[in-house]
C-alpha cells in the first residue's frame, strides 16, 4: 500500500485486510507522523505508559500530548512501515520515518493493548529509535 496525502507519503508493506490490529496500528503510526494529537489519544488509554528507551518514559494521555506538540515543528515527510506483527494483545512494528529536514530515524515498537477485543485501546509503548541513513532500496 502506497497513499499520499496531506505532503506525507506512506508506504506500508503489510496487508492489514483482516487483521484489524495490523491496521489500526498503521492508521495510529500515520497519526503520529501527522502530529494529528486528537486522533493519536484516541487509540491510547487514559493511563499509557510509553517508553521511549534510552531517553524517556512518558505517563498518561496530558503527557503524550505535551510530547506530541513538540513534534509538530519537525514534520514528517515520509513514513515506511515494514512489518506489523500482532498475537493477541501483543503487537510490534519496524519502519522508517523521513523528516522534512531530511533526518531519518529507524524505529521498532512494542505494543500491549488493554484487551483482545479490537476496539481495545493501547496501554503500553516501548520504542526503541535510531537516527540513521535512508533505506536505498
Amino acid at each position: 500500500m502506497t497513499q499520499q496525502k496531506a505532503e506525507l507519503k506512506v508506504v506500508c508493506k503489510e496487508d492489514c485486510g483482516n487483521a484489524p490490529r495490523k491496521a489500526q496500528l498503521r492508521d495510529f503510526y500515520i497519526a503520529l507522523a501527522r502530529t494529528n494529537i486528537k486522533e493519536v489519544l484516541n487509540y491510547l488509554t487514559d493511563d499509557i505508559v510509553w517508553h521511549l528507551a534510552g531517553e524517556t518514559t512518558i505517563k498518561g494521555k496530558q503527557a503524550v500530548a505535551e510530547f506530541l506538540k513538540e513534534m509538530k515543528d519537525s514534520p514528517v515527510s515520509e513514513l515506511k512501515i515494514d512489518y506489523i506483527v500482532t498475537h493477541g494483545t501483543d503487537c510490534a512494528a519496524t519502519g522508517q520515518a523521513t523528516f522534512a529536514d531530511g533526518r531519518v530515524v529507524d524505529f521498532g515498537d512494542f505494543y500491549i493493548f488493554a484487551g483482545q477485543a479490537k476496539h481495545k485501546k493501547i496501554k503500553l509503548i516501548k520504542s526503541f529509535i535510531v537516527e540513521t541513513k535512508p533505506d536505498s532500496d
